[in-house]
């Protein structure tokens, strides 16, 4: 028999093999793993979101992204950067809703959104007047006290147009989508609808992928999280004459 002392040598022995074997294997499989995870080290966020979209990667990769870097801004925030800069890159929705439930997440919808439907002719300003761009095909305007009883009091096509829809947004039992031939107003006015009514089914008005599927996810983050309600992304009704 082996005495005691010889026993516990080659017991200390095979420990030590097996743990410069078990190193040895997780320093050549280190590179192979990385490759297999597409982990991406110490990337600037906005060009990772560049390679991304370029090579058609998921999204989902930003969070694939390792900092190495203890004194620099914290991980979490980088990836999520990433994240936000794939949904500017591309305006899709869906790719902020793995930002929520968080402001930034609703700031990320509220600027894809934002130039979803850019494009109309008149709008609110800060102040609570109308604003007729010099893009529109009836030339510039302030429209200083707006009111919404009755759409056809206006003479111009394109404040008809915001007056139908901007009814439609806000007051109860009101659906004027159908008066409205710009496209653009048009699509805001029926995403408005269906976010009134709480019903992403009415979304399917929207003919445009994207902006049907930014109605789809404002109204179903309302249902969801009942805690970002308060949020200024969906909105309050102006104050004006109806």
């Amino acid at each position: 028999m082996l005495a005691p002392q010889l026993v516990r040598l080659r017991s200390h022995l095979v420990l030590a093999i097996v743990t410069v074997v078990a190193f040895a294997g997780g320093v050549l499989a280190w590179p192979y793993s990385f490759e297999l995870r597409r982990v991406y080290i110490n990337w600037n966020p906005y060009t990772l979101a560049q390679h991304i979209v370029n090579e058609g990667r998921s999204p989902d990769e930003c969070w694939n992204l390792v900092v190495l870097d203890p004194f620099g801004p914290q991980p979490a925030q980088l990836r999520a950067g990433c994240v936000y800069q794939v949904a500017m890159l591309t305006l899709n929705p869906s790719v902020c809703e793995l930002l929520l439930p968080s402001d930034y997440g609703l700031e990320c919808l509220s600027t894809v959104g934002g130039k979803l439907f850019s494009g109309q002719p008149c709008y609110f300003t800060s102040r609570n007047e109308v604003y007729c761009n010099r893009n529109s095909p009836e030339g510039e305007f302030l429209l200083t006290k707006p009111e919404i009883g009755n759409c056809a009091t206006y003479q111009r096509k394109d404040l008809r147009e915001w007056c139908w829809g901007t009814r439609t947004w806000w007051l109860p039992g009101i659906h004027e989508c159908g008066y409205i031939n710009h496209p653009i107003v048009r699509y805001e006015c029926e995403e408005g609808y269906a976010f009134k009514e709480k019903d992403a089914s009415f979304c399917s008005a929207i003919q445009n992928e994207e902006r049907k599927q930014y109605c789809e996810i404002r109204v179903s983050t309302w249902l969801k999280y009942p805690k970002l309600r308060d949020s200024s992304f969906f909105g309050k009704p102006p104050q004006i004459d109806s």
